[in-house]
């Protein structure tokens, strides 16, 4: 039976990582989801972004799923796509190759089903970089609350086009 958590902890959620900031580099600039386009609601289910075709970027290599990352070269460590609702830093690991100068990455990280808690398609944060070449980028969400149980995606894209999805959950142990 799923636990059902009060809409206060996703509202909280919200707040903290709006507050905190999202880790994706130096040169990264956090957007706020109150930037979402004029008319439409990140909750209304229209307004999300569809999940992309198959394919993906031709830029991105790959994306990893990680309760945390080392070294200077982000790399992933605890690849996963299961976390526990303690863990308080989930992150996505973006591989790029070639990507050309002034390319902007993004990752929007929205609610797919997490009972009562959210309706689906919440956006919970969205964090952009601009960068190039070929490196990871990781990009991170924190919480000082546990993660309310359920599904989750983030839409990657790539100068404002949706090319990659992941999803994970969050599970008791």
């Amino acid at each position: 039976m799923k636990s059902k958590v009060p809409f206060v902890i996703i509202a909280v959620l919200l707040l903290a990582s709006i507050a905190c900031g999202i880790s994706a580099g130096a040169t990264q600039t956090p957007t706020p989801a109150a930037a979402e386009p004029t008319g439409s609601s990140p909750t209304d289910a229209s307004a999300a972004p569809s999940p992309p075709a198959a394919g993906g970027s031709e830029v991105i290599v790959s994306v990893t799923m990680a309760k945390d990352v080392e070294g200077d070269q982000n790399e992933p460590v605890n690849p996963t796509d299961v976390f526990a609702p303690g863990d308080k830093t989930i992150h996505a690991v973006v591989a790029i190759q070639d990507a050309p100068p002034d390319t902007q990455f993004s990752a929007a990280w929205y609610t797919v089903d997490v009972g009562q808690a959210a309706a689906p398609n919440t956006l919970i944060d969205k964090t952009e970089i601009v960068t190039d070449g070929t490196r990871n980028i990781d990009f991170s969400l924190t919480t000082e609350e546990s993660w309310p149980a359920g599904t989750y995606r983030i839409d990657f894209s790539v100068n404002n086009e949706v090319v990659e999805t992941a999803e994970f959950s969050v599970q008791e142990p």
